[in-house]
Order: C-alpha cells, then structure tokens, then sequence
C-alpha cells in the first residue's frame, strides 16, 4: 500500500473539519500505525462500545456515542470496514440529532487515493482470534453475497465461508466441509480457496452429503421440509428423496474440480482428513453423528483450526450446543453471524479421554442445561432466544417436563 498517498488523501479530507474516526476497530489501529497521521488533525474516535469510552488508541482519545452533541462533528471518517452500511446508519443517527456531518468510509478514503489495498495485508499480522472476530465482523455487514448454487444458509454463512478460506485457511490442515446440502457452502470455499494467493488447488476441500431426505431413513431430524425445499429449487425437475445426483452435478458445474473431494452417503462410513483446519459442521442433525464428529475434534490444530457449528443458534440440535459447552476449557468462542452459525477456535489440544465421553448421553439434565447455555452470555437477547428454543428437546430427550 502506499502509505504517503492515503495520508495525504486523509489530511486534505480533513483540513479545517472537526474530523473524527467512527469505531475503535483493529482495521483502524493498523492504519494509524502505518501512515502515522498528525494527532491534530483527527480530535478523537466515536465508538458505540461504553466500555471502550475513555481509553486511548495510539493517541486518539475514544469518545462515547452520548457525547457526540458536544462533539460537534464536521467529518466522520467510518473506519468498521463495512461500507457502504456503516455510512449509512451513521447518516440516519445523525440526521435523528439533527447534526449536519459529512460521512464516509475509510475504505471509500483508500479507493480514492488509489491505493491498491489488501485485506489480507492488515489481518495476517494479528492473533488468530483476531483474524477471526475481524472476518466475521466483516461478514455480517455485507448481507449479501452473490452465490449460483442454492440452499439454506443465509448470505452471512456464505460470505463468512468465502472469507475464511481467502484469508485465514493457511493449508495446514483441510476444509471439513460436512452437510453440503445443494453445494452452496462449498461454492463460497472454492471461491474463496481460488483468490487465495497462498494455496494452489490441491483437493483441500473434503465435501459430505447424505444426499437422502426419505422419511423412511433411520434418522432423528424430519426430512420432510428437505423435500419439499427441493421441490421449491427445481420446479421444473422431477424430485426424488435420494438427490445425491444433484448435489454432484451443483458442484460439477462450479468448473472447479481440483478444490474439493465430494464424499455422498453416511459420513460415519466415509474417510477424513488426517488434519482438519476449518471444520464447517451442517450435518450434526442427530446425537450419533454429532458425538462421532466430537471425535474428530483430535484432528484439529490447537491455536489455529476452528470449529462452526451451523445450527448452534437455531431452535434445534441441543447435544452439539452441549458439546462446546462441555469442551469450553478447549475452546474460544470468537463469534457468530446473525443466526446459525457460531465460531470455536480451538485452544489447545484435547485428551482421548475427554473426547470418548459423549456428554449429551452421560450427565444428567441440570449440568446438561448449564453446558447448553454456557456461550449465552457472549449472544444477543434474540440468539440467546433461538438458543433455549432447543431445550425443548433436550427436556423431551431427558424426560423432563417442559
């Protein structure tokens, strides 16, 4: 990047304005440090956290958003990376207050400076969970992502996939990619897998699908809303409950067949990867296959592989929300999209002893429920409710009454 144009661009920007930076984020701390700015020329930073109302970065005072009528701001420079969305929810609160403020996003400020920037060039040097809680931020403030495969994700899930593997898969292990549905989750991987400059296709990707949703399966989920979802995809397209050629030919037609392996059937009865870098699980729909993923959590790699849980904040699936809470001391949880999908970073390496106990089956329902609920207290009033919508089950489970 070059720095001396961004600073220049920003001084000029700025120049006789009570200017100041909206969001105390990593993204601005690693700029700060590499153009170097005049602290006279920005008065401070405006964030929406009170904890963070007060304290310094690299100089710059952070002020509470209560403070901003005082403040009396001429430019705010949005600098959450996640233009043009955080410009124009920073526009409406103004507008409520009835501050006239020019607004815009640094990233705006780095185009038009014709500075050729690289995200990856700012997150490559903060701790992994950093990295993490970055990209998933980024991810839930572009709600959409542009996909051709269909399915169930919401555009978060798809954008946050495309986004983990440009930018923080190394190839120290592979992509788990289990319960791909119609693909789309794998489309994001692959697209993400082929703009990422450090990795050359090599099969990376280790794709599963049951790829059956007849009621008539052993299975403890109803399969019936996947048929019908089915039938909704391909109007035009004679359905049947077994859709595994589907699923093939969905990935056949990305045209990118050296990024994945696509494994159809049970994936209890299919092979794995010896190390497992991004497990991206979609398919713990029933305790057995849920305790039998548990136990692939010794493939992972401490301090860098992570865990997403696809249906942790979703009414459903109670054992895999009692799996991480049981497996808490191994894991840190480093965040979620809106719904669905919740993020664990593994910590530290965890003992076969630990991992052949399936807690959903061995401890009784009080300890159960404190396990459930334990990443509640890092979720939103709405998710924390999505999340108990699941102790439904676990009480029917565990015949307690509801």
């Amino acid at each position: 990047m070059n720095k001396t144009k961004l600073k220049n661009y920003l001084l000029k920007k700025s120049t006789n304005k009570n200017t100041y930076f909206w969001g105390a984020s990593l993204f601005l701390k690693r700029i700060l440090k590499d153009i170097n700015l005049p602290k006279c020329q920005i008065k401070g930073i405006i964030d929406i956290n009170p904890a963070k109302s007060g304290q310094n970065m690299l100089g710059y005072k952070i002020f509470p958003l209560s403070e901003i009528d005082n403040l009396k701001p001429e430019l705010i420079i949005a600098t959450a990376n996640n233009y043009p969305n955080i410009v124009n929810e920073i526009k409406k609160l103004l507008e409520e207050k009835n501050i006239n403020c020019e607004v815009f996003s640094l990233d705006l400020s780095i185009k038009a400076a014709n500075v050729n920037f690289n995200l990856l060039k700012y997150i490559i040097k903060f701790k992994n969970s950093d990295k993490l809680k970055y990209i998933i931020r980024t991810a839930n403030n572009y709600t959409f992502y542009n996909s051709t495969l269909k399915g169930m994700l919401c555009q978060e899930e798809k954008h946050m996939l495309h986004l983990l593997a440009k930018y923080y898969y190394s190839g120290q292990g592979a992509i788990f990619d289990a319960g791909i549905f119609l693909g789309g989750c794998t489309e994001a991987l692959i697209n993400g897998l082929s703009e990422n400059k450090r990795i050359k296709p090599n099969y990376q990707i280790w794709a599963y699908e049951y790829g059956n949703c007849s009621p008539d399966e052993n299975l403890e989920v109803d399969s019936s809303y996947t048929f019908e979802y089915l039938k909704g995809c391909y109007p035009n397209r004679e359905i049947t409950y077994d859709f595994k050629n589907i699923v093939n030919e969905n990935l056949i037609s990305l045209n990118k067949p050296n990024y994945y392996k696509l494994y159809l059937g049970d994936i209890i009865q299919n092979p794995y990867p010896e190390k497992i870098e991004i497990m991206f699980l979609d398919v713990c729909k029933c305790q057995k296959t849920n305790f039998a993923m548990q136990k692939l959590f010794n493939r992972l790699i401490p301090g860098k592989s992570i865990v997403i849980q696809q249906d942790y904040i979703y009414g459903i699936c109670p054992w895999l929300k009692v799996t991480m809470g049981y497996l808490k001391d191994y894991f840190e949880f480093v965040g979620c999209t809106r719904i669905n999908s919740a993020v664990f970073l593994l910590k530290k390496e965890i003992p076969a002893e630990v991992l052949n106990i399936n807690p959903y089956e061995t401890f009784e329902y009080e300890t159960l429920e404190k396990m459930h609920n334990y990443y509640n207290k890092y979720l939103t009033k709405n998710q924390v409710n999505l999340v108990l919508k699941a102790l439904d089950i676990m009480k029917k489970d565990k015949n307690v009454k509801i």
